[in-house]
């Protein structure tokens, strides 16, 4: 991939490097402006909204690149970061973020009634250059992931085509953005897609990623009820789904997202291939699953919830609850 690296003096140099980025990027990717001011929406300096919400000018900064040239997100992405006392972690998945080979056009970050150094690091981290807009939601209370999810989905740009999500504490590869939406555009009737992730640290030989055909598995709610191998840092959907997350859900929202999706009609598949590293392993201290009874409760409650509102029937809920129980003995045996 070719970068556009120059600062523009002049007219005439303006109208060469357009003439060369149109033939190399395509018109619609690359934008060279007159006014010295990046393709990527640029707010006003940095001001706090009743509703705690923070916007910062965003533009790269990296080496050799002026503020005349800017490679825009192409189509419009929003990414939504929920964080609670995530001061040592959310600065490194924002900058992620901002590694990835094709950029969003926003990221939203939930600061989800912290108790540590979190809002001080996002006051950082909204004076530093993006290449993209930064917004900080503050919520005054906790309300779990769910809830500030589905706050940062509210505040996300009303162009937006796509939605992604990543947690404060996980990270993505490079090409995740550019890989997964390269995808989603050749294929308009998926509706949304994951992909497999790596463990943040571990000693694991690089992912494979030579551009060639990527191997696809669809979602269905058996393999779901079965194991929910789906992490929510590796889900990108279109922003035209409707359904948000369940309110009121500390454990299992995702599970119960990803199966109102698909119940909706809105197709997902999992790409085979990791672009994303969690930061611990699921069901290690420090993580929402690490609490195994609450685990248990929670997918015991999503059966239920299928089960009143007429989407699967009786008796295959109580087999599914029956397999959760015998999951939840397993994972107990082994500590």
């Amino acid at each position: 991939m070719m970068h556009a690296h120059a600062v523009i003096h002049n007219s005439r140099h303006i109208n060469q490097l357009t003439r060369l980025a149109n033939r190399v990027f395509g018109s619609h990717c690359v934008g060279v402006r007159r006014d010295r001011k990046p393709c990527c929406e640029l707010r006003e300096p940095i001001k706090t909204a009743t509703n705690g919400r923070v916007d910062a000018p965003n533009e790269r900064s990296g080496e050799g690149m002026g503020p005349s040239v800017t490679i825009a997100a192409c189509p419009p992405i929003s990414v939504i970061v929920p964080c609670h006392d995530a001061e040592s972690t959310v600065e490194r998945a924002l900058e992620s973020i901002a590694k990835q080979t094709n950029w969003p056009t926003q990221a939203v970050v939930v600061d989800d009634a912290s108790t540590d150094g979190t809002a001080g690091v996002l006051r950082r981290c909204a004076q530093r250059r993006w290449p993209f807009v930064l917004t900080v939601v503050t919520l005054p209370m906790n309300r779990g992931p769910s809830e500030a999810r589905n706050a940062g989905w509210e505040s996300i740009r009303p162009d937006s085509k796509y939605v992604a999500f990543l947690d404060a504490d996980d990270v993505w590869l490079p090409r995740k953005l550019e890989r997964q939406i390269a995808w989603m555009e050749k294929h308009q009737d998926v509706a949304w897609t994951a992909h497999r992730c790596i463990i943040l640290g571990t000693a694991q030989p690089p992912p494979r990623d030579d551009g060639s055909s990527t191997k696809v598995t669809p979602i269905s709610r058996r393999r779901l009820l079965a194991r929910n191998l789906v992490a929510t840092p590796t889900v990108v959907v279109r922003a035209s789904v409707r359904n948000r997350f369940r309110v009121g859900w500390r454990h299992c929202e995702d599970l119960l997202l990803w199966l109102d999706w698909l119940d909706a009609g809105a197709r997902g598949v999992m790409l085979d291939i990791p672009l994303a590293a969690l930061g611990r392993v699921p069901g290690t201290p420090g993580g929402s699953t690490a609490d195994l009874e609450a685990m248990y409760r929670s997918e015991q409650r999503v059966i239920c919830t299928l089960a009143t509102e007429g989407r699967i029937p009786r008796l295959e809920a109580a087999a599914w609850q029956g397999y959760a129980w015998l999951r939840y003995q397993r994972r107990r045996l082994r500590g």
